[in-house]
């Protein structure tokens, strides 16, 4: 009768040894956020903001400063640049590979808008029903980041703007 107790209780503690083991190794593991883009913000001289149903806007840095070249001439409100140049920063938690058949499910087929950071160009989408984050494209790659930047997106026109040079008017 010892000898089958004393079995028992190693078997006991074989079970609960594999057990905790499994569990500790189906545990998901946490990522750690990283950005979408390893782009230099410091280095982009040119920018370009797409959206549907609005004139293209572009601006271009000369000097260090930033200028809007279209469709309005002007300086650039600085803050908003700095706005559109970090979401090239945003941190993302979760990335996937895009094929072009599934972009028209984010959003991103026929995207509402779309930024260009000299050769980066970010395509922004819907909004994840579940999570409510923002699902971004670049180059191939389905971002799900925080929808915490859309705004600078698709501010009026005038927001972009410090201030407008005047046009020449013509006598």
């Amino acid at each position: 009768m010892r000898s089958r107790l004393i079995t028992n209780l190693v078997l006991l503690a074989i079970v609960i040894v594999l057990i905790m083991v499994t569990l500790t190794e189906l545990k998901p593991k946490k990522i750690a956020p990283a950005p979408i883009s390893q782009l230099n913000t410091q280095t982009v001289s040119n920018i370009e903001l797409a959206r549907v149903s609005k004139p293209l806007i572009r601006f271009s840095k000369q000097d260090g400063i930033w200028h809007m070249a279209s469709p309005q001439k002007g300086l650039a409100n600085p803050i908003k640049i700095k706005k559109l140049l970090a979401i090239a920063e945003i941190d993302s938690s979760s990335h996937f590979p895009l094929n072009a058949e599934e972009a028209d499910r984010f959003g991103l087929k026929n995207p509402a808008i779309t930024l260009k950071l000299d050769q980066l160009t970010i395509v922004v989408g819907t909004i994840a029903p579940i999570s409510q984050q923002r699902y971004l494209g670049i180059n191939g790659t389905l971002y799900l980041v925080a929808d915490n930047f859309y705004h600078h997106l698709i501010a009026q026109l005038e927001q972009y703007l410090e201030q407008p040079i005047p046009e020449a008017s013509t006598p």
